[in-house]
């Protein structure tokens, strides 16, 4: 009888830890947003390699003190990681490079239109293209930031730096999530900084959302 208690007591406070983890990138969002015209990190540069963890570090905003080098190594100089700030502890300690968390882009794949127009990116940031929080009609029902925990999200590296949809949660075959996390719930912050705790398909839109493309909180796109 003791041993579920103590097992749901640890899972608890891993998920307050995780949820600890994504408000702290959530306040060095801000205060990145405070020094960069009101735009959101983009989510990956490919002509440099730099992601959205990497512009946080670069500033200073989450702790690290990164230099413009350090952002386009690859693999990120060891001694730059911040395991602890971008791994969720119910996830894999054992390799020390990768990230639990990815920013939410809401892309619609193969479109050809410019990234952050409507036909193709939904979300809050895509590869060098991110939007004004301002810009956003909705920020306390946008997302900005949550749990993407695959075998192939790396800290500073362009695999699974955004997220797109619930599929990349729940999904399986090469989106295989290794840990299902805080009993098959996850942590989402939004883009005005408040956080929730959902099951992910519990956040697909009720009126046409899909795995796939759940629309609603995924979006910045009104009444859909």
């Amino acid at each position: 009888m003791l041993l579920p208690a103590l097992n749901k007591g640890r899972m608890k406070a891993r998920q307050i830890q995780c949820t600890g983890n994504l408000k702290q990138i959530s306040n060095a969002t801000h205060m990145y947003l405070a020094d960069n015209g009101d735009y959101l990190p983009y989510a990956y540069d490919t002509s440099t390699n730099v992601t959205w963890d990497d512009l946080l570090g670069i500033g200073r905003y989450d702790g690290r003190h990164l230099t413009w080098n350090d952002a386009i190594s690859i693999p990120l100089p060891f001694n730059r990681r911040t395991t602890t700030l971008y791994m969720c502890p119910e996830h894999n300690k054992n390799d020390s490079s990768r990230r639990s968390y990815s920013i939410v882009s809401s892309h619609v794949a193969g479109s050809t239109a410019a990234p952050g127009n409507p036909e193709n990116t939904h979300g809050v940031a895509f590869r060098e293209w991110s939007i004004k929080l301002s810009k956003i009609p909705q920020a306390s029902a946008t997302l900005m930031y949550t749990e993407r925990p695959t075998d192939v999200n790396y800290i500073s590296d362009g695999s699974c730096n955004n997220i797109n949809s619930v599929a990349d949660q729940y999904g399986t075959g090469a989106e295989l999530v290794v840990a299902r996390s805080h009993l098959g719930r996850h942590v989402y912050v939004f883009a005005d900084g408040h956080i929730e705790i959902h099951h992910p398909l519990s956040t697909i839109s009720r009126r046409d959302g899909t795995m796939n493309n759940p629309k609603g909180i995924w979006t910045w796109t009104p009444g859909d």
